[in-house]
């Protein structure tokens, strides 16, 4: 099952996923019964909306013992005009993303870094990007090469964060439960 905000969003989600259960509807007020869902995923959404009424209504859905996955964007501290234009309200610490998930009533399995390899990279496009819209206009561009090699460094990064965790990162993901009754 899907759920999306937009139209278009839902259009995109039944174009590649013809047989899918698609919802259209606010993530703050899901318009599914109470205790039914195993798992949720919440994948770049939080820094968009309440995050706590988000929270407050996955855990409300999951049946205890489910679980949730979530990914937000990290470090305060990149925060940019790309954060500006993409409708987020913040960027996430972990120790902060913890907090919030145990106020919210859930049980923290693991948060973890990650996008730490290209770091660096993402650090000088936002600082150049603070210089006006041509360096802005940097990280919009499709370069090929550039894109295979940004996916052979992500492979790479699961690999060694699944035997290191990873220091730092541009995102972080988090792996949480409802406690079971």
């Amino acid at each position: 099952m899907g759920l999306d905000l937009l139209p278009e969003g839902l259009r995109e989600a039944r174009r590649l996923l013809p047989d899918a259960l698609l919802l259209q509807g606010d993530a703050t007020r899901l318009p599914i019964r109470s205790g039914v869902v195993d798992a949720v995923t919440v994948l770049d959404v939080l820094e968009h909306v309440d995050d706590r009424d988000l929270l407050t209504e996955v855990h409300r859905v999951l049946r205890p013992g489910g679980l949730a996955l979530l990914t937000v964007p990290a470090m305060p501290e990149l925060w940019s005009y790309r954060d500006e234009d993409a409708g987020h309200l913040r960027r996430y610490r972990r120790e902060g993303l913890a907090r919030l998930l145990e106020a919210c009533g859930f049980d923290v399995k693991g948060i973890r870094h990650y996008q730490c390899l290209l770091l660096p990279l993402l650090m000088v496009t936002r600082r150049l990007g603070r210089r006006g819209p041509r360096a802005r206009s940097l990280e919009e561009k499709r370069i090929p090469f550039f894109n295979a090699a940004a996916t052979w460094i992500n492979r790479l990064e699961t690999r060694i964060g699944d035997v290191v965790p990873l220091p730092f990162g541009s995102s972080l993901v988090a792996v949480c439960g409802k406690p079971s009754a």
